[in-house]
Order: structure tokens, then C-alpha cells, then sequence
């Protein structure tokens, strides 16, 4: 039965995840009607609460919020949550300007979906989009 509410769960973020529903229902060969309800609620209950629909449009953007979380530092840039009044977002900012959680900012760049080898890292955790803040004409004041 924990089978099934954690495939329905995590379906969301890998549809492979799908083939753990007839080992769940092997597994539980008197009790199909409660593995398939178990099933449907895990999916329903990361649908409802995994942020739904995007928060903005993709494209050039200024977004204003607060550093939630404290900047990881790369070769040129700096990562870090942006919290907004819609939604937590990721930006990608360059290593010129040192940020603290808390420091209120202004990221003005390119907002786009999350994709790549990490996208199911940062779907856990609710962020489902970033900016890249850190080319010519972009950045974070």
C-alpha cells in the first residue's frame, strides 16, 4: 500500500514511476480498490500542493522579492531562492554583488522553466522556475 501512495506521489516528477502501480497491485492481489485510491490520492496530493501552474511567463523579467535561502557560489555566478509575493523562484546571478538572506533585490533577466539534470531537486522543494540574471543588461540590484 506505501507503494502505491509513493508512486502516485512521485509520479509527478518521473512518469517511469508509473510501472510501480501493477507491482503495487501484484504485491496486494486482494486489495486492488484500496491500492488504486492510495494510488490516485499520493498523485492528487503532489498535483494540489507541487505549485501547479508556472508563476510567470518565459522571458525577459524584473522580479522583486527577498534571498531566502543563502547564495551557493559557482565559477562567475551565484544561485539562490528569490521569494516573491507568487512563488519561490531560482535565480542565477553573477559573483559581483554578495547577497545575505534577507537583502531585499530586484532580478531583472530571463525567466524560464527549470530543466536539466537538477529540475527534480528543485520540483521537490516547490521551485519551479528561475532566472538567469547575469549576462549583459541583466542583474541583481
Amino acid at each position: 500500500m506505501a507503494l502505491a501512495f509513493s508512486a502516485g506521489e512521485w509520479l509527478v516528477y518521473s512518469p517511469y514511476l508509473l510501472l510501480l502501480l501493477p507491482v503495487a497491485l501484484v504485491l496486494g492481489r486482494r486489495r486492488l480498490l484500496l491500492i488504486s485510491c492510495l494510488f490516485a490520492i499520493g498523485m492528487a496530493r503532489t498535483l494540489l500542493t507541487g505549485g501547479g501552474a508556472v508563476l510567470w511567463p518565459d522571458g525577459n523579467r524584473a522580479l522583486t522579492g527577498t534571498v531566502a535561502t543563502m547564495p551557493d557560489l559557482g565559477i562567475g555566478y551565484q544561485r539562490f531562492i528569490l521569494r516573491t509575493e507568487r512563488g519561490d523562484i531560482l535565480v542565477y546571478a553573477s559573483d559581483k554583488r554578495l547577497l545575505a538572506p534577507g537583502d531585499s533585490v530586484r532580478a531583472t533577466g530571463w525567466v524560464s522553466q527549470v530543466r536539466g539534470k537538477q529540475a527534480e531537486f528543485w520540483l521537490r522543494r516547490g521551485v519551479r522556475q528561475r532566472v538567469y540574471a547575469h549576462y549583459a543588461g541583466s542583474g541583481v540590484e
